[in-house]
């Protein structure tokens, strides 16, 4: 549901602060290559709302959240509300404002608190919801990469090119 959720909006905005901020980065890249508009909420204060300041009716918002939720996730969400947009959210905790506003939701764990925490889980569970993605968007990735190597391929004839 959330790949299919993610491949009918108009824009998927991806926020993420804090540790969190990886994955809306990692999330927007792999977006970006199937051709879907995106745009990162990966930092706090006025900036967060200026790109928030956009979403409508026909977006996403993915909110992404570990133990603590920031007000501008919040605030995020209530936007999304207000606006009718679709929430899918990835969160640790289940009692979470995240969780409890989300219409669709992903768990995802770091470890037991008090540990050292790991992103690996939280990362995997991108990887896995960006392959389901994929398998509906194969078509438009794949003429994305074709372009790449185009451009890639000219940039490395240039005499000035970087390596």
């Amino acid at each position: 549901d959330a790949a299919e959720k993610i491949c009918k909006a108009s824009c998927v905005y991806v926020a993420g602060l804090d540790s969190a901020r990886s994955l809306a980065e990692f999330l927007c890249y792999r977006f970006s290559w199937m051709g879907i508009r995106n745009r990162k909420l990966t930092t706090g204060g006025s900036e967060f709302m200026e790109r928030l300041v956009f979403l409508g009716k026909r977006d996403l918002l993915i909110s992404i959240g570990f133990r603590k939720t920031y007000p501008e996730i919040e605030i995020a969400i209530d936007h999304a509300v207000e606006k009718e947009a679709g929430i899918i959210g990835m969160a640790e905790s289940p009692t979470s404002y995240i969780s409890r506003k989300s219409e669709i939701l992903i768990p995802v764990r770091r470890g037991p608190q008090g540990e050292w925490n790991s992103l690996a889980y939280p990362m995997s569970v991108c990887n896995i919801l960006v392959r389901q993605v994929l398998e509906k968007r194969k078509d438009k990735a794949i003429r994305t990469a074709g372009e790449l190597e185009k451009l890639n391929k000219r940039l490395g004839r240039r005499p000035d090119a970087q390596g």
